[in-house]
C-alpha cells in the first residue's frame, strides 16, 4: 500500500518540493473560491426564487381578475338583452319569433363576442335564434335549476367546428311576471376579446399566461398564433396540483412539454383556471450565468496561480536541490 501511495504521489509530482508547493497553492486558492461561489449561487437562486414566486402569483391573480371581469360583463350584457321588451313579449305571448330573431341577429352583429344568440323555453327547446338554421345550444344537465338558483349559466368550453374556435355557452334566465322561469337567453360566446386581454400580459411578462378548464383544455392564450382544435394541453393531474397549491408556485411540465414554474388562480364565476408560468431555464438564467461566470473566473484564477506557484516553486526548489546534492556529496 505504501508503495502504491508513493507511485501515485510520484505521478502527481507530489513527492517533490516543487509539486507540493504547487498543490498547496492550488488548494489554498481553489477551496475558498469554490465555497464563495457556491454561497453566492445559492443566495442568487434563493433571491430569484422569491422574485419569480411573487411575479407568478401576481400575474396569475391579475389574469384571473381580468377573466372574471370579462365573464361578468358578458353575463351583464345578456341580462340587458333578456330584459328588452321584445324578449318579454315573446315569452308572455309566445309570438313574434321572427321579430325576435331579427333582434337577436342585430345584437350579434354589433357584438363580436357572440357567435349566436338563442331564446330557449323552460325545457331547452329552441324558440328563436340569431342564426337562420340552428340547433338548440349545448345546455348542461340540470341547467334549469342552476340558472334559476344562481341567475346565470356558464357551460363547459368546447371546440366549435363550425366557428373553428373555442366557445362557451352562457345564459341568463327569462322570467314571467309572476317570477316563474319561462326560459333562458343563451349565447355561444367566443374568447376573442379575452384573448386580446391575455395577450396584453405577453407584452410585459416573459412567460406564458393562459386560461384553462379544470380538465386541462386550453381556453384562451396570451401567445400569438392561429386557433386550432381543442386538445388537452395540460395534464388533468397537473391542473389539480396547480389548483391545490392555492396560488403558490408549482414546478411542472407545461403545455409546451418543458419544465416550468407556474401559479394558478380559480375564477370566481366559473370552474376555470388562470395560469401564469415561466420556463425553469428562463427563470434561473441569471443564476446560471453567475455560476458559469464564477467557474470561468475560478479556472482563470487557477491557471494564474498554477503559473505563479510553478515559478516560485522553481525558485525555491532549485537552491534546495543544489544544497541537498552538495550535502550528499560531502557525506560520500
Amino acid at each position: 500500500m505504501q508503495q502504491q501511495n508513493q507511485k501515485g504521489l510520484s505521478r502527481l509530482r507530489l513527492d517533490s518540493i516543487r509539486g507540493q508547493i504547487i498543490a498547496l497553492a492550488i488548494l489554498a486558492a481553489l477551496v475558498p473560491a469554490l465555497v464563495i461561489s457556491l454561497i453566492a449561487y445559492a443566495q442568487s437562486r434563493r433571491a430569484l426564487t422569491d422574485k419569480i414566486t411573487q411575479a407568478l402569483v401576481t400575474t396569475g391573480s391579475q389574469a384571473a381578475r381580468e377573466a372574471d371581469v370579462w365573464l361578468k360583463e358578458r353575463l351583464y350584457d345578456l341580462r340587458v338583452f333578456a330584459n328588452s321588451s321584445i324578449v318579454s313579449e315573446t315569452v308572455a305571448r309566445r309570438g313574434r319569433p321572427r321579430h325576435l330573431a331579427e333582434y337577436l341577429n342585430s345584437v350579434r352583429t354589433r357584438f363580436g363576442d357572440y357567435e349566436e344568440l338563442q331564446l330557449v323555453d323552460a325545457d331547452g327547446g329552441l324558440v328563436a335564434s340569431s342564426a337562420p338554421h340552428s340547433d338548440p345550444a349545448r345546455l348542461p344537465a340540470g341547467w334549469g335549476r342552476s340558472i334559476e338558483s344562481s341567475r346565470s349559466l356558464v357551460g363547459e368550453p368546447y371546440w366549435d367546428r363550425a366557428a373553428r374556435k373555442v366557445v362557451v355557452v352562457l345564459g341568463v334566465p327569462v322570467v314571467q311576471g309572476n317570477g316563474r322561469l319561462s326560459g333562458a337567453l343563451v349565447a355561444r360566446v367566443n374568447f376573442a376579446s379575452l384573448t386580446q386581454i391575455l395577450r396584453a400580459f405577453g407584452t410585459r411578462w416573459p412567460g406564458h399566461v393562459y386560461l384553462s378548464s379544470e380538465r386541462g383544455s386550453l381556453i384562451a392564450d396570451s401567445r400569438e398564433g392561429g386557433d386550432g382544435p381543442e386538445v388537452i394541453r395540460l395534464a388533468p393531474e397537473i391542473a389539480e396540483r396547480l389548483l391545490a397549491a392555492q396560488g403558490k408556485v408549482v414546478e411542472h411540465r407545461g403545455v409546451d412539454g418543458v419544465e416550468v414554474l407556474g401559479s394558478a388562480q380559480r375564477l370566481s364565476q366559473a370552474a376555470w383556471l388562470a395560469v401564469a408560468d415561466l420556463p425553469v431555464e428562463e427563470a434561473y438564467r441569471q443564476a446560471t450565468q453567475l455560476r458559469t461566470l464564477a467557474l470561468a473566473v475560478i479556472g482563470a484564477l487557477l491557471l494564474v496561480i498554477t503559473s505563479v506557484a510553478y515559478w516560485l516553486a522553481t525558485l525555491i526548489a532549485g537552491p534546495l536541490g543544489r544544497l541537498t546534492g552538495a550535502a550528499r556529496s560531502e557525506e560520500h
